[in-house]
């Protein structure tokens, strides 16, 4: 619209608003028998006229609009800051992904809109708590501890499982799926490779916080782990190149903010994997062969943990007869080794109880309540979840504690292969004709997609895992058994194969 102070010579009907200024009248709205320019003086709401001036609304900072105060759920902070740098205060609807605190003067400890605003007038952030505090206010002393990662939690008042923290998993993963996360064409090329898998992280870890607007993004659930001294960060289950993305980016923030030891791990439930006998059969089988050859690519510690970690929590598979099957087998004699087989395995997850009416897949009973009392979930390949609960997860273990994007990216896509292989080659693997590499399975996005982008994601992994086991070979050689210098490097190493690092 075009206002009276903008061209004051349109033949048009004038009149003296609420502010003591001509205005045309079309411009205007009355309102108590007193003129409001509309949109600068009053405001549509539902359809009604509200003066600026009236208690009953106000400036919703978040939405940009003016809103009823009685029918939003409003937050009152940090908005942004005057030229004098002097905090403006306002209202906004709550962002879960972008609200911060930050401490201002005599008001102490409030939420503010965002980081960027903060950032934008001089603010830095306390990494060990997420509180933003003013840098010209803090004496040196102070400014060096900013970024200096701090503090231990437990959280006892947490579940154990997601499960345990249901509300909470739940919040998280609409959080998560409503995130809008910018995907590379990398990651898109190379999460299509990762099929309809869904995986999920659990990251230990052994002093500092990962800010709540972050677990938000990020669809991060912290779970208690008793064997741990800090905080377990579980991800709701990802999925493709999203799933990627995110990882790249929750590990960007964990490494500032976090540190692990050596009493950390780090696991992988991939699920939406077959649930047949066949399957979970030819798995198992194929983890048995290829784990000689897997655990040499981590710290000897994973091998041989007496005298340092105080129980072996990642074993090495038995073989409970699953590698023995004569190649030339009739389809009836194949039928009933998978049967046994299967009936083997669920008898040593349940800890030696056999399946029956009390203990069986329908209704996810297992002979002990709680995980932990469940010795046969303490080896590398854990498939606890694919018998006793609706998650269907095969869980790998094995991985020692990492902050390290490339790591945990290129341990998903080994995790992966696996999970695959098992899946197209099971008579192979049970036949037990002929030895299985972990070469073999790692070729499986090259021959599987056959495309140079597959052929060279088989060839980067299978680099990488020579690199590491040549790596931790030296260290054995050593009888450095725990690799301390690669735990103290973990957040600067990085594997380069014709000249790429980071795969995305």
């Amino acid at each position: 619209m075009t206002l009276y102070s903008d061209n004051p010579r349109l033949k048009l009907k004038t009149v003296i608003t609420v502010r003591n200024t001509t205005e045309y009248r079309r411009n205007c709205r009355k309102l108590r028998d007193r003129y409001y320019v509309e949109n600068i003086d009053c405001f549509e709401i539902n359809k009604r006229w509200y003066a600026k001036t009236s208690k009953l609304i106000t400036f919703d900072y978040e939405r940009k609009e003016w809103v009823l105060i009685k029918t939003n759920k409003l937050y009152y902070g940090i908005v942004g800051f005057e030229s004098d740098n002097t905090a403006k205060f306002g209202y906004f609807t709550e962002n879960k992904y972008n609200n911060v605190f930050v401490h201002v003067g005599n008001y102490g400890t409030v939420k503010a809109l965002s980081a960027e605003i903060l950032e934008r007038c001089g603010y830095i952030e306390h990494i060990s708590t997420g509180i933003f505090h003013y840098k010209k206010s803090l004496t040196p002393a102070k400014l060096s501890k900013m970024s200096a990662i701090e503090g231990r939690k437990v959280y006892r008042e947490q579940g154990y499982n997601i499960e345990d923290n249901a509300t909470e998993f739940r919040e998280k993963i609409e959080a998560y799926e409503n995130y809008p996360i910018k995907i590379s064409h990398a990651a898109a090329k190379y999460g299509k490779m990762l099929g309809v898998t869904t995986f999920g992280c659990e990251i230990e870890t052994s002093m500092g916080w990962l800010p709540e607007h972050i677990q938000n993004r990020t669809g991060v659930v912290i779970c208690r782990d008793g064997s741990i001294d800090n905080a377990e960060y579980v991800t709701v289950p990802l999925q493709g190149a999203k799933g990627l993305e995110n990882l790249k980016y929750l590990f960007h923030e964990l490494r500032k903010r976090t540190l692990t030891d050596i009493k950390c791990s780090l696991h992988f439930h991939l699920g939406t994997i077959p649930t047949d006998r066949l399957f979970i059969v030819s798995l198992y089988a194929l983890s048995v062969r290829i784990q000689d050859e897997l655990f040499k690519m981590f710290p000897f510690y994973k091998t041989e943990p007496q005298g340092i970690k105080k129980k072996n929590y990642n074993q090495k598979l038995r073989k409970l007869g699953t590698t023995t099957l004569s190649p030339n087998a009739t389809k009836e004699q194949f039928t009933r080794y998978v049967d046994e087989a299967y009936y083997r395995i669920f008898t040593f997850l349940n800890d030696g109880n056999p399946p029956d009416d009390r203990w069986n897949r329908n209704n996810h009973q297992h002979n002990h309540r709680h995980k932990w009392e469940r010795s046969s979930r303490y080896f590398w390949n854990n498939l606890m979840n694919m018998f006793f609960s609706e998650r269907n997860t095969a869980e790998f273990r094995i991985h020692q504690g990492t902050l390290n994007t490339q790591k945990v990216i290129n341990w998903l896509f080994i995790c992966n292969a696996i999970v695959k292989y098992a899946e197209k080659n099971s008579k192979n693997i049970l036949s037990g004709s002929s030895h299985i590499s972990l070469k073999q399975v790692l070729n499986y996005y090259g021959e599987n997609f056959k495309t140079k982008d597959a052929i060279f994601l088989s060839d980067y992994l299978n680099a990488y895992v020579a690199e590491r086991k040549d790596y931790f070979l030296s260290d054995y050689k050593a009888e450095d058994f725990i690799s301390g210098q690669e735990q103290a490097d973990d957040k600067t190493y990085e594997f380069e194969y014709k000249g790429t690092s980071l795969l995305f």
